[in-house]
């Protein structure tokens, strides 16, 4: 019994020492490296609690407030009162949303450029919301431009928004109005041969930058008859003896 411990104990040290062996063979050749020591966090900078309330406080008492801000720093300025109120204080990233909010508040943008009586602004600024609320560019200045009615961004950065072709067609095509009304006959150019060549306009909407109809076909083949068919300008033309003429050729 006792000689049997013995050769286990001196097994256990044989395998001990291999593994030590294995473990400085790889240290030597770089193989295996110690972690760095850590470095010590750093104190956190934000304000006291009750240095926080002043300055949601503050941000409340600005002239004009919630004017210039985003719905979201609005919400945000409203839960941290709540929750500053509780007795907890800000986050690291609390504070620094704050700190943004802040220099908004303290720095006024200047919009003297931008003469809201002018009728052409108005549309414009109209449009552009409708336009950038659809494709999702400048996101954070169409929310402030829809949360307060007299926010306009700087000029540089409105002259951006309006320098491309795109907005600029489609600001044309919406300030010139639908070519068609309710109630209008019109020649189908969208697929004739099922849906007929003659249909009445039932109703007119402006979606993704164009003016779209839904119109009730009145010589549908008999598989159609009744459906109402959708689509923009492109696939209708004004009711007249020629269009209808050109359009049965091309059946």
């Amino acid at each position: 019994m006792a000689h049997d411990l013995v050769l286990d104990g001196l097994k256990w040290i044989g395998y001990t020492l291999e593994v030590e062996e294995i473990v400085a063979f790889y240290h030597r050749r770089g193989y295996v490296r110690s972690s760095p020591p850590q470095p010590a966090s750093e104190p956190s900078n934000v304000p006291l609690l009750e240095d926080n309330k002043a300055r949601v406080q503050k941000v409340k008492d600005t002239e004009g407030f919630p004017a210039g801000l985003s719905p979201a720093d609005v919400s945000f300025i409203e839960s941290i009162g709540s929750w500053l109120d509780n007795g907890r204080n800000l986050s690291v990233a609390q504070n620094s949303w704050l700190e943004r909010i802040e220099k908004k508040c303290a720095t006024p943008l200047d919009t003297n450029w931008f003469d809201a009586s002018v009728e052409e602004n108005q549309k414009k600024r109209a449009y552009a919301i409708q336009h950038y609320k659809a494709t999702g560019y400048y996101a954070t200045v169409i929310g402030r431009m829809e949360a307060d009615s007299s926010y306009m961004p700087e000029k540089s950065v409105w002259e951006k928004m309006w320098s491309n072709k795109f907005i600029n067609a489609a600001f044309k095509r919406w300030t010139d109005g639908s070519r068609f009304n309710v109630g209008d006959m019109v020649v189908n150019k969208y697929f004739p041969a099922c849906f007929g060549t003659i249909a009445v306009v039932q109703t007119v909407k402006w979606f993704n930058s164009n003016w779209y109809y839904d119109a009730l076909p009145l010589n549908a083949a008999p598989n159609y008859e009744g459906r109402t068919i959708t689509t923009d300008e492109k696939m209708l033309l004004p009711a007249s003896k020629r269009n209808l003429t050109a359009i049965e050729k091309k059946q």
